[in-house]
Formats: C-alpha cells, structure tokens, sequence
C-alpha cells in the first residue's frame, strides 16, 4: 500500500495506486482462507467509505466461516463449508453457546446423532440458509423417518430448536418448524410388577451380574434415570443411607433415603454403586443396555424395559399413598409429568381404590345407621 495513504484500513483491504486515484481490494493471505471462501481477491467499490464497509463485511463472514470450520473439523471434508445462515452454521453457533455446553455429554452425544443427520440433508441441498426452509420442506425431510416415529420425532425437535437458534440470531423472522406436528409414538409402558423386579434381581445374581439388579433395584425404587444410576458412586452420590446428587438431564439437587432394601444391596459398597464385574469400571451406556437385555431374557422377561422403571416407581409411589409433590421430589419428574403419568396408569389401577377405601375407613368409622 502506497506511503501517502494515511488512513488505516480493515484488515485484508489493500489500496492500489491509480491514474485517477485509488483501487480497493479484499485479499485475505491463502492460509487464512477458510474452505469455500472461492475468491482470492475480491474488488470493493471505489468509494473509500462503501469499500471499508464491505470489507468489514467480508471480513466477518470470513471469521465466521474459520470459526465453523474450526468447530466442526471432526465431520466429513464435504460438510466442513458451512454459508452464513446454513443449518451446519447454525448449528455451529449453537454449539459455542453456554446452553449447549451446560448439557450432559450424554446428551451433547445425542444431540450430534441427530446433528449429522440435518448435516447430511443440509449438504444434500448445497447448505442452502434456512432462509429458504418451509414447513413443507421440513416435512419432506422429516417423512424419510416415518418408520421410526421416536426417530422422527427426535429430529423435529431438535431441528426446531436450531430454528429458534436462527431466530434469536435474527437470520429468520420466524420459525418454519412450528406446527408441525409430532407423529404418533408406540406409548405403551409396562409397569413393573414387584414379582419382576425380584425375579430379575435374583437371575442377575445367580449370573454373576449383581450390578445389574443393583441398578434395577436403584431405579425401581429412586425412579433415576439409567444414565445417572451408573454414574452413582459411594460416598459421593450414595452415603449414611440416602441419595445425594445432581440429575444428569435437569441439573437438580436431589436427595433420597434409601429404602431398606437398597440399604441392605449396598452395604459394603465401594466405588461405582453399579461397577462392571469383570473390568471394575463403570458400564458404558451402550454395554450396559445389552448386558441388561441378556440378564431379561435370561429370567423370562424379555417384555421389560429398563427405562420403564422410571414409570414404575411413580406408579409405586402413588399406590403407597404419596402425593404428586412427594412423588416428583422423589423421581425428579415435573409436577405436570407426574400427574399426566398418574392420569394414564392408575385410572383403573384396583390397588389404588383398595387403598383408598381403608384410608377411608382407617380415618372415620363406616356409618352403619342407614343399612
């Protein structure tokens, strides 16, 4: 740039001498061109404030893309790319966000399942802004997972997330997700009976798995997610006979006493509360779903699942005479989850009704007068 210009310009903008004056140009060095930035030197307007604004412009998509590019290494060479506005470039903002990084890493590696899935549709269309994304478009891409309605689901929701993202960032005005609705999801939960529980606790035994059916035992009666279960330790999250932790999904502070059969299973326990046997590790999530469906089919219940625990001790809780509040204290469920819990398993539940009444006549003598 020639001495007698003076004023200093935005960095990547050059001033070459003319006849007639000057001739601005954005010329980013090429190791600090991200992967898709197709020009080497871009000509700016001849209007010396018009050209520092462009290249202001120019220079921030410029960060942008080198920070996504950055960010999303990890993926496929042909989604590295990422236009301001696209799904990937949004996503990648999400990602550096506070609210991302205060999630579980169980979740953050959900979140990056479905993640490269919206990678693969976005790269599909050329990462296109979602500018361009209708409710119609949303549901094209969604129809592909129709059979595998959790799935579908799973990725309406997060897409709508990212969407929202896009909002607050002010690339859209609104969000083309909303509305569309959720696809209809098999919703039959089975309630564990307690002859299932002992069953299964007393297979997992005779197998050499006691770990299995401590975490059984644990979630039937502390209603705790599998993911935290195998991250419970003694002494940190189990100590004088209670529960003490914070929920891997919600983050609350939780503390349960143990019921007297969990007391019993742990005592003597050290380390992992639900430790692998053969390594003395903690279970991965993925090895412990198999173990645990081995253990079930193995006691004759292949019909069980484990998630259906969390349900189960709702259902127990209530039965027992708990309220809702108490119960959500318990399980960490919403006072509304709960209740729409409760709604579903226990209209026609006869124990119930049998608790009912000798609560009924426990508080108030049965007035014969009229019979």
């Amino acid at each position: 740039m020639p001495s007698k210009f003076k004023i200093k310009l935005p960095r990547y903008m050059i001033a070459k001498r003319r006849k007639n004056g000057y001739a601005f140009y954005f010329q980013p060095v090429k190791r600090h061109r991200p992967q898709g930035w197709k020009q080497g030197v871009i000509r700016l307007p001849d209007d010396l404030n018009d050209a520092i604004r462009m290249a202001k412009d120019l220079y921030r998509e410029l960060q942008e893309m080198r920070i996504a590019e950055k960010g999303m290494r990890d993926q496929s060479p042909e989604t590295r790319y990422y236009p301001r506005g696209s799904i990937p470039w949004v996503l990648t903002r999400y990602q550096q966000g506070k609210k991302y990084k205060r999630l579980s890493k169980t979740t953050q590696q959900n979140y990056g399942i479905l993640a490269k899935k919206l990678l693969t549709w976005s790269n599909a269309a050329g990462h296109a802004p979602v500018t361009y994304l209708t409710a119609e478009i949303i549901e094209q891409f969604l129809d592909k997972f129709n059979d595998t309605p959790h799935q579908r689901n799973a990725l309406k929701r997060f897409l709508h997330m990212l969407l929202n993202q896009a909002v607050l960032m002010g690339v859209i005005d609104k969000n083309p997700a909303t509305g569309i609705e959720a696809q209809p999801e098999e919703t039959h939960i089975h309630i564990w009976t307690d002859q299932e529980i002992a069953a299964l606790v007393r297979h997992c035994d005779k197998a050499g798995r006691r770990s299995v059916g401590t975490a059984v035992l644990i979630a039937a009666d502390t209603g705790q997610r599998q993911g935290d279960v195998l991250k419970f330790t003694y002494g940190r999250d189990y100590r004088d006979g209670s529960f003490r932790f914070f929920q891997n999904k919600t983050g609350a502070d939780v503390i349960i006493p143990a019921t007297q059969r969990l007391k019993l299973r742990l005592n003597g326990a050290a380390g992992h509360l639900v430790g692998n046997e053969r390594t003395k590790n903690p279970y991965k999530p993925f090895n412990f779903r198999h173990l645990f469906r081995k253990m079930a089919n193995g006691a004759g219940l292949g019909h069980v699942k484990f998630a259906h625990l969390r349900h189960t001790c709702v259902v127990r809780l209530a039965r027992s005479g708990c309220s809702v509040p108490e119960i959500a204290a318990i399980t960490g469920h919403t006072l509304g989850s709960v209740e729409t819990i409760l709604k579903r398993y226990l209209m026609r539940d006869s124990s119930v009704a049998e608790n009912a009444i000798t609560k009924l006549e426990a508080g108030k003598k049965s007035d014969t007068s009229l019979l």
